[in-house]
């Protein structure tokens, strides 16, 4: 059996400060730092190499952004909701190892209902291999369903552990994709929980759908049209898409 060694890359500290001004001014600063631990080998070489913004809607700008091997940096500004700015952050596999994404723990530190800071871009079970890169999506984004006073912060931590492999390479499994789909029902993105499972595995049927206005999420189906959620389900032998179902609110 091969030795498996653990990288995290931990992207921390997603800080929104809230400024309250007559145009509705709102600063958000986000920190992504990568941490190792002292086994990892010397030809373990995962990080973050670059920054970009990438979309961005109404009013918002970017302040600042940087980066170093290991710590990326964006400083946004959103004035009115509907502003939102996506960036693109480049991690690479600069090592001689293949490494498996194992695992994503998201923490909600200090939630804050008038900013949004969504992640897409992987999939947990996920292979990044050896000299190659692949783009995390940040998205920060005044909420355009908040109805209060934009003051307070917002701070979200997400932890991507990886796993590497003696050797140099994963051997492949037989995993198959589960997608959740928000989207097709009226939410907004949650591929986040994608993640590839073995033929049997129980399905996590626990996620939080994201926020429909005027709408209960009430849980998942197979069926884009159904009106209720499954209770249990598992995995078959092919990638399967999971969409949120949502029931209106009484008014």
């Amino acid at each position: 059996m091969r030795e498996r060694k653990k990288k995290r890359i931990i992207i921390i500290s997603m800080i929104g400060l809230l400024f309250v001004m007559a145009s509705g001014y709102a600063a958000f600063r986000t920190n992504l730092d990568i941490k190792g631990t002292s086994s990892i080998n010397s030809n373990w070489d995962i990080r973050i190499t670059n920054v970009t913004e990438a979309n961005k809607n109404g009013d918002a700008e970017t302040v600042s952004t940087n980066f170093s091997d290991l710590t990326a940096y964006m400083e946004a500004n959103l004035y009115n909701k509907g502003d939102y700015i996506e960036y693109d952050v480049t991690i690479e596999n600069k090592g001689t190892f293949d490494a498996k994404l194992s695992d994503i723990i998201t923490n909600v530190k200090s939630n804050n209902e008038a900013v949004l800071i969504t992640f897409s871009g992987y999939t947990k079970g996920e292979t990044l291999y050896k000299e190659t890169s692949k783009i995390i999506k940040v998205r920060i984004e005044y909420n355009p369903e908040y109805e209060g006073e934009a003051t307070g912060s917002g701070e979200i931590e997400v932890d991507f552990t990886y796993d590497q492999a003696e050797g140099g390479t994963i051997v492949p499994t037989d995993k198959y994709l589960v997608t959740y789909d928000c989207e097709a029902n009226g939410g907004s993105d949650c591929t986040n929980y994608n993640e590839y499972l073995s033929e049997g595995s129980s399905i996590n049927l626990t996620y939080q759908g994201t926020n429909k206005q005027y709408y209960d999420f009430v849980g998942w189906n197979t069926d884009k049209d159904a009106h209720e959620g499954l209770t249990s389900l598992n995995m078959g032998s092919n990638d399967i898409t999971l969409y949120a179902i949502y029931e209106e609110i009484d008014a």
